[in-house]
């Protein structure tokens, strides 16, 4: 078993409690005093409104309803009540004659106990498991271990499970906490993940698919993968955590994510957000980059040279340059606004998605690796090939596009006119060797060139 006291009380909020007021009345656990067997407290009331705990006392009970310790009318200080700013020391005194020294319960400030009609108005978590080791005749600080406050029960029954610990009452032993190396908490219902701060030494934390709504990793420097994705997160702050090579956080309500600290990502999930700026160009070794489902108007990679895998679909996109993103085998950007798409560096692609974009041209001869390749719902009337039987059994492409060897991208007016051989310059008559008004001109390939000359 654990030895356990409490230096410090959380309210919780009970049916006739006023949080407002019962969340400013702090308790100060003294200890517990063996000579004269009572419990001592201190209250000290920081509410500023006038409201007043007429003839109030305070008790003690087990998490069964047993009343463990109570004040004394006889023995009290203050028998009057409580009111705003008030700083005093309660003593209550041990009912039970074979008392164990050990109690999980709450402990209750009861207004009216005084006066014989009392009411609970506010009730606080207690927690106490005492052995006078230094033997001064009182339960003391020296006596107590360290303990880390875990109010989540479904987080605190993984430290069961695993065996950091042995009661379910709302704490773990610290020094305990700080031996767990990775902490694998997914789908356990968990809505808080307060008491992870003194678990300083996880590595790993895995806590998706729960109901989260903050997370607090400020503690946790040594963490080097952070799984928290399908979560109810509004933001994340990872600057402390600056060891973190491997992020998950999609599934979430992030609208931003600052990773300015986390140089040596490899690999970032943060899909499934409302991010509309992610900026990453400090993280020269990412080789995996899934951000779709965004808000995202631009994303700059010319720096994440590594990159293999990205997937940046279903943003607002409206250009992508991956020329220095020779490593690439993966590219998904489909549902965007992007025009041009230049993948002729990026020869090691196997899968590529382009598709529900506005491109115009798309030239991938050189990537011969290509195994899916969607480039539909684009406004491409030729798409260029290094093989079309292969395209046509492999590729998807809308049916008024064609696959070509040659779609002749780039090719302007003057490179045509240096390609080919003028036959015949005329007027509009026939006549030879025309010098003013309508003129033709008439190439070897076939093609007519008009032109209206003013002199």
């Amino acid at each position: 078993m654990k030895n356990i006291i409490l230096l410090f009380l959380i309210p919780f909020v009970s049916f006739s409690q006023n949080e407002e007021l019962c969340d400013s009345i702090n308790i100060d656990f003294i200890g517990y005093n063996i000579e004269n067997n009572h419990f001592e407290i201190d209250v000290n009331t920081e509410y500023t409104t006038p409201y007043w705990f007429g003839y109030c006392g305070f008790m003690i009970t087990t998490n069964e309803g047993d009343t463990i310790a109570a004040e004394n009318i006889n023995t009290a200080g203050n028998v009057y009540g409580l009111g705003n700013n008030m700083n005093e020391t309660r003593y209550l005194e041990i009912l039970e004659e074979n008392f164990n020294f050990s109690i999980n319960g709450e402990i209750h400030l009861v207004e009216g106990f005084f006066a014989g009609n009392g009411t609970i108005a506010c009730s606080y978590p207690f927690v106490f498991n005492c052995n006078d080791t230094d033997n001064n005749g009182f339960c003391d600080e020296e006596d107590i271990p360290n303990l880390t406050y875990v109010p989540d029960d479904n987080f605190e029954q993984y430290f069961i499970s695993i065996g950091i610990d042995d009661v379910l009452d709302d704490y773990i032993p610290t020094d305990m906490a700080s031996e767990v190396t990775q902490m694998l908490v997914s789908n356990l219902g968990i809505e808080d993940l307060t008491g992870i701060e003194d678990c300083i030494n996880i590595v790993y934390l895995d806590c998706s698919a729960n109901n989260l709504l903050e997370l607090n990793i400020s503690n946790n420097i040594a963490l080097d993968q952070l799984h928290c994705y399908s979560n109810n997160l509004t933001e994340l702050n990872i600057q402390n955590n600056t060891d973190l090579k491997v992020l998950t956080c999609s599934f979430n309500s992030l609208s931003t994510l600052d990773i300015s600290n986390n140089n040596l990502l490899t690999s970032l999930a943060c899909s499934d957000n409302m991010i509309s700026e992610l900026d990453i160009s400090s993280q020269i070794d990412l080789e995996y980059l899934d951000c779709h489902q965004n808000n995202l108007s631009e994303l700059n990679i010319t720096n994440n040279t590594k990159l293999e895998t990205l997937t940046c679909s279903f943003n607002n996109l409206s250009e992508l340059n991956v020329i220095t993103n020779t490593d690439l085998t993966q590219l998904a950007l489909e549902n965007n606004n992007i025009l041009e798409l230049d993948v002729t560096n990026n020869t090691e692609l196997y899968y590529l998605d382009c598709s529900f974009n506005d491109i115009t041209e798309l030239d991938i001869s050189n990537n011969t690796d290509l195994n899916n390749m969607f480039c539909n719902n684009n406004n491409l009337s030729c798409i260029q090939v290094w093989d079309i039987n292969y395209a046509e059994n492999y590729f998807i492409k809308d049916d008024d596009a064609i696959w070509s060897l040659d779609c002749e991208y780039g090719i302007g007016i003057e490179q045509n006119l240096k390609n080919k051989t003028l036959l015949k310059h005329t007027d509009l008559l026939g006549r030879l060797s025309a010098t003013k008004g309508f003129t033709l001109k008439m190439y070897d390939d076939g093609s007519v060139e008009k032109k209206y000359i003013i002199k």
